[in-house]
């Protein structure tokens, strides 16, 4: 099934402008005006709810390829076009979790309204080395996590690089914790839940040219030298013991790498999959075609609802972060994909407020999701024992360190897990 989009502008009273795509319907997509649709955790019935439908779709924050920004620290990359659209799908899923957090999920977005609180969200996007997750950053991580800068990253790559982020992240202190292996042990996230934020850092990253004389590897190989220096943080010291469940325990967002499938996606997670958006833990999917990654955050009928950050915009250079010129980072209507049309390769998210809410989430994970045959990960206690020890990888030395890129590889940092052919 094809879908062709045509880009427009719709104007505010306040000629603030909101992007969006005018779905040229196909044969196969759904018609967006009935029905029932699911939205990260909200349900609507179409045609009645169609105009709260569609103010919850607006309000989601909408990140796309930019041009023009100051290039990535050692290289004379100034365009994502072409190679950062897992990125920007991931900023997708990271600024919904930061939304749910810091303003709850029932906010919504106004284009003549400036909430203190949403600027401050959305300055953690923004395409420069000094937002908290830009572009710049997650590509600088990428490296270290074996994607040269301006290649292609996967759902995998992308939470990993969060992983490392969030430690920098004094306003939010979240925990984002990264499920391998299709199994998510829960006392690995409540030993981080509970654990004070680690103290921030202050990041500085030159990138140097490799020595290799090898012409065809020149260009993609690199030494990244990142030096971190440490940040006294007067708000916890050595001698800070752990707290109990009783008291207030960190955010969670637990990041789920999945290979759903081989080459396709194999339909017999699709009910499963469904079920996570009925949760109000969702944040999304990261996830799409091949090559083509996309912002999944809802269903209707057979159909995934997304975002897609292919389209490129100029790079914004507000002068007051408290007044950020917000109109581009919102998308007017969503787009549709059949499910059996995407990329086998995804990212689940969901968003724990503290540890009671992780544990309401294991119970309707086991319940709603994991019911499903085959199931898409497992959720146990305590880790295998051939794991070897916890680390919860939020110790950062302050030492610099060096990395070296290895070959570009497709592989996403996944082992595809072959199930049986036969099912009861």
């Amino acid at each position: 099934m094809m879908f062709c989009f045509r880009l427009t502008i719709i104007k505010s009273k306040m000629a603030a402008s909101t992007l969006s795509y005018d779905n040229v319907m196909s044969s196969g997509s759904p018609d967006p005006s009935t029905g029932s649709v699911v939205v990260l955790g909200c349900q609507y019935q179409l045609p009645q709810d169609y105009a709260a439908y569609m103010k919850d779709v607006q309000s989601r924050i909408w990140c796309t390829y930019r041009k023009n920004f100051k290039a990535i620290s050692g290289s004379q990359i100034t365009c994502d076009a072409g190679w950062g659209c897992c990125v920007r799908s991931g900023q997708m899923l990271l600024a919904q979790a930061i939304v749910s957090k810091q303003l709850g999920r029932g906010w919504r977005w106004s284009p003549t309204k400036e909430d203190p609180v949403y600027m401050k969200v959305l300055s953690l996007f923004l395409d420069t080395s000094a937002s908290d997750y830009s572009l710049h950053l997650i590509a600088l991580q990428g490296v270290d996590l074996g994607r040269p800068l301006g290649t292609w990253f996967g759902p995998n790559n992308v939470a990993q690089a969060f992983k490392k982020l969030a430690v920098h992240d004094t306003w939010n202190q979240l925990v984002v914790h990264v499920a391998m292996d299709m199994l998510v042990v829960m006392d690995d996230i409540v030993a981080e839940c509970r654990q004070p934020h680690r103290c921030a850092h202050d990041i500085e990253v030159t990138l140097e040219p490799s020595t290799s004389s090898s012409s065809s590897t020149a260009s993609h190989d690199h030494i990244v030298t990142m030096q971190l220096h440490m940040r006294k943080n007067t708000q916890a010291s050595n001698n800070q013991k752990m707290p109990s469940p009783t008291d207030n325990t960190r955010s969670i967002l637990l990041l789920i790498p999945l290979r759903l499938g081989q080459d396709h996606f194999n339909m017999q997670y699709s009910e499963g999959l469904k079920a996570c958006f009925d949760l109000p833990q969702c944040v999304g999917i990261i996830g799409g075609k091949p090559r083509h990654a996309l912002w999944f955050f809802g269903y209707k009928g057979d159909h995934l609802v997304f975002f897609d950050p292919h389209t490129t915009q100029q790079t914004l250079r507000p002068a007051d972060l408290c007044h950020i010129p917000d109109a581009s980072y919102h998308c007017h209507t969503p787009g549709y994909i059949r499910i059996n049309e995407m990329d086998p390769s995804v990212a689940v998210g969901f968003l724990c407020q503290n540890e009671q809410d992780l544990n309401e989430l294991r119970t309707k994970l086991e319940a709603t999701v994991l019911c499903h045959y085959p199931p898409m990960f497992e959720i146990v206690k305590e880790r295998p024992h051939f794991w070897g020890p916890y680390n919860d990888g939020e110790t950062v030395s302050s030492e610099p360190y060096f990395m070296v890129e290895p070959a570009d590889s497709d592989d996403e940092g996944f082992e595809v897990i072959e199930w049986s052919t036969s099912y009861k």
